[in-house]
């Protein structure tokens, strides 16, 4: 079992994700990342964002979205969310792509 709840928490096995990761193929197939923020910082300098750029992302984030991108010297760009969720709004992203 790779994961298990309690009432209000939810456990990993350590053990059980390693094993789970040495199953998958390595090389050009998979790319290990120990943060989320390495690994969006990694995902944005590939799609060549850098100086001068502006990032959307949503208002409702952690700080780890928006150090990531500031961490290319690119700007984030706060898109506001939509009221009935946490996505972002489609009218206020299409505002910031004018």
């Amino acid at each position: 079992m790779l994961c298990y709840q309690t009432a209000n928490q939810v456990f990993v096995r350590y053990k059980d994700v390693l094993s789970l990761l040495s199953s998958i193929p390595s090389g050009n197939q998979r790319i290990d990342y120990y943060r989320g923020r390495v690994a969006l910082f990694a995902i944005l300098k590939g799609l060549g964002i850098t100086d001068g750029h502006d990032v959307a992302t949503q208002a409702f984030t952690c700080v780890a979205v928006p150090e990531a991108i500031m961490a290319t010297g690119a700007r984030p760009v706060y898109v506001d969310i939509e009221r009935a969720g946490f996505n972002m709004d489609a009218g206020d992203l299409g505002d910031f792509h004018q």
